[in-house]
């Protein structure tokens, strides 16, 4: 199982990637689960990346208590890669 996948945004921006790190502990993602993200960019790896990540109907919160707002809000987790 890899440590990583991708959610692809509602706004067709580039994906971003998201680590299992970024999740509240016992939180799994799976493809085409709906998730809410916060994320900026990393400039060692030269991409977008997921700070915080949580399913849209998780009730435990996250995202600073429960709405994301930095760099897009809304998308579906698109897999490992």
């Amino acid at each position: 199982e890899k440590a990583f996948g991708f959610i692809v945004p509602d706004d067709g921006g580039v994906d971003v990637m998201v680590h299992k790190k970024e999740l509240p502990e016992g939180v799994q993602l799976w493809q085409g689960l709906r998730v809410r993200y916060e994320s900026q960019w990393d400039s060692t790896k030269g991409k977008m990346k997921a700070t915080t990540c949580v399913p849209e109907s998780w009730a435990g919160g996250g995202c600073a208590g429960g709405g994301c707002a930095a760099h897009g809000s809304g998308g579906g987790y698109g897999g490992s890669g």
